[in-house]
């Protein structure tokens, strides 16, 4: 998601990448969360911006 965030920044020339060839492969992630009448808010969100990329 970071990488996602950076890549306008590294297509605008402010940053420039270093070691591609060692970038490793992204890793699909699971969230868990035990599931409640009211989610509080920064959960819901965290889990909107983690779904979201």
């Amino acid at each position: 998601m970071v990488g996602d965030r950076c890549d306008l920044v590294v297509e605008r020339g402010a940053l420039t990448t270093l070691r591609d060839e060692f970038q490793p492969a992204p890793l699909p992630v699971d969230l868990v969360y035990m599931a409640k009448r009211f989610l509080p808010i920064k959960v819901r969100a965290f889990l909107d911006f983690a779904a979201s990329g």
